[in-house]
């Protein structure tokens, strides 16, 4: 028996690492040209764009009254330098300008809206599984519902001042557009759409978590009764000798995709709060949020009223 070896077959592996396995390098470079494809495609669509580049009739266009330097300004305020401007006066265009523009007319930010809410609860999601990963699910879904409510996406708005920037017709502005917590929390999902198309999804994430932060930090996972206001309202009234309190819908406003509702609150005829929510059960919440941080008025209010 001859002890002559065999050659080892020096043929290069097939994927680049040892016996035809990826390297972590190799991984998150396809990882990487992948999003970048697929957020290429995905900008294509949503400008209504065909894949050989030529666009439709209702693609956007740079008009006048989003001027760059405002843009730029927003972009020092966020914190993100953008590469298509088109993306972020996008998330900035509500559909009442949108349609009384000549055509073609630019495209507005409902879309984004919609893209942007997702992209917020992914991240919002990932985020506190990584903070907290032995939760259960239904905790992680009370926090992430109080992170994503329309109040805190509000103040994350206002504090950006992202009314000052929304493109408006004359309607809207006269009915105070700019204020309405309906179109802010819209152009703020906007937003967060409009950096993830644009830089993908480490850059939404960096934004958000820039973001929200603090929000995260108050949450206290041992203790959520502080997020179920409208059982912590509840209890209280009990123990005042008060009747369950009865929610009243208002208004509802926005796309039927993102509804912004407000209900009144009300305890034996006297209204003690309002507020909004994307759904009516995050209004209920918000309401009674506002209740109890009014508790001395209304006690005082309801003993005016001899319903005590």
């Amino acid at each position: 028996m001859s002890g002559h070896k065999p050659k080892k077959d020096r043929r290069p592996s097939p994927a680049g690492g040892p016996e035809g396995r990826e390297t972590s390098g190799e991984r998150k470079k396809a990882s990487s040209s992948n999003e970048a494809g697929f957020l290429r495609s995905l900008r294509q669509i949503l400008n209504n764009v065909l894949p050989s580049g030529r666009a439709t009739e209702t693609s956007g266009r740079n008009y006048a009254a989003g001027s760059d330097e405002l843009l730029r300004r927003l972009e020092k305020e966020i914190d993100y330098r953008f590469g298509d401007l088109q993306l972020l006066r996008r998330a900035m265009t509500h559909r009442s300008f949108a349609n009384e523009q000549p055509p073609p007319r630019p495209l507005h930010n409902e879309a984004l809206e919609f893209l942007g809410d997702a992209v917020l609860e992914f991240l919002i999601s990932t985020w506190l599984l990584e903070l907290h990963p032995t939760l259960s699910e239904g905790h992680l879904s009370k926090m992430r519902a109080y992170a994503v409510s329309a109040t805190n996406l509000q103040k994350h708005a206002a504090r950006l001042q992202l009314g000052s920037y929304l493109l408006l017709n004359k309607g809207e502005e006269k009915t105070g557009g700019r204020h309405k917590v309906a179109l802010q929390v819209d152009a703020y999902e906007a937003l967060i759409a409009a950096i993830y198309l644009d830089g993908g999804i480490v850059s939404a994430s960096n934004f958000v978590r820039r973001e929200f932060s603090q929000t995260l930090a108050e949450i206290d996972p041992a203790d959520l009764t502080r997020m179920d206001y409208k059982t912590a309202l509840q209890e209280l009234l009990q123990s005042r000798g008060l009747p369950t309190p009865r929610y009243e819908v208002l208004e509802r406003q926005g796309p039927e995709h993102r509804r912004i509702f407000q209900v009144a609150l009300n305890v034996k005829g006297v209204r003690m709060a309002t507020g909004e929510g994307t759904t009516i059960k995050a209004a209920h919440q918000e309401a009674a949020r506002e209740a109890l941080a009014l508790k001395d008025s209304w006690e005082k209010l309801l003993a005016d009223n001899d319903q005590l």
